[in-house]
């Protein structure tokens, strides 16, 4: 046997790479779809539990009561200007705004299955938003002084779904994008940081008890989960868009 014979075959090569390349693809695959199921369960669980406090008058509801009047008796002429601005910037029509220019990148970029998932994460998740609120019926807190007055549900708090919804989505579009795990933290953090800043201004502006904002970010990451396992279930069946 020569020596020229005993080296592989290319055509082999590229079968043996191939093949490896399926198995890897497809192991990626199944631990997204085990990893936004489970975030999907314990989100939607959460949620439930904190809402069967609301339906039953829970002690929960208590905290929440107690943690509005507590802020009114500490809020700040400036402070509450700039919450003011932080609350309208993420109220349904700024958050159409984001989402829209997030979405016109996307296209530009040619980001299908991110395009997607925009287009199902929101205008959706505003409407599953409106069916909660009408299903549980909660007034808004009710504070002798309130920074802002509302006469629709509060339960769960919109800001915080939409917010936690629009930079939850961006934080992985920018860790899937990134290579180095610092980037990817950090897109994290910050993102979590805004949704926390949004949640907070709700609570300090007296539109929302603090389950609100909780149920309405738990509300968020059930359904940017439910997204998300759905579109890459698409993707992985429908490369040809990718």
């Amino acid at each position: 046997m020569t020596q020229e014979s005993k080296q592989p075959h290319p055509i082999g090569l590229h079968f043996v790479h191939a093949r490896h390349s399926e198995q890897t693809g497809m192991a990626r695959w199944r631990a997204q779809q085990r990893l936004g199921i489970g975030i999907f369960l314990l989100a939607t669980m959460a949620f439930l539990a904190l809402a069967s406090q609301i339906v039953w008058h829970g002690p929960v509801t208590l905290f929440d009561t107690w943690l509005a009047r507590w802020l009114q008796a500490h809020a700040g002429p400036g402070l509450t200007e700039v919450l003011l601005e932080i609350s309208r910037m993420h109220a349904p029509a700024g958050i159409a705004v984001l989402a829209s220019g997030m979405a016109v990148y996307l296209a530009l970029k040619r980001d299908h299955y991110w395009l997607m998932a925009v287009l199902l994460t929101i205008p959706a998740g505003m409407a599953l938003n409106a069916l909660l609120k009408l299903a549980f019926q909660r007034p808004r807190p009710l504070l002798e002084h309130s920074l802002v007055t509302l006469a629709s549900y509060g339960f769960p708090s919109g800001h915080a779904a939409y917010s936690t919804m629009l930079y939850g989505l961006l934080a992985a579009y920018v860790a899937h994008r990134v290579d180095h795990w610092r980037w990817r933290l950090a897109s994290v953090l910050a993102c979590a940081a805004v949704v926390a800043l949004v949640g907070f201004s709700r609570l300090y502006l007296g539109a929302h008890y603090l389950s609100d904002v909780l149920a309405g970010m738990l509300e968020g990451i059930a359904w940017l989960a439910l997204v998300w396992t759905m579109v890459t279930s698409l993707r992985r069946r429908r490369p040809v868009l990718s």
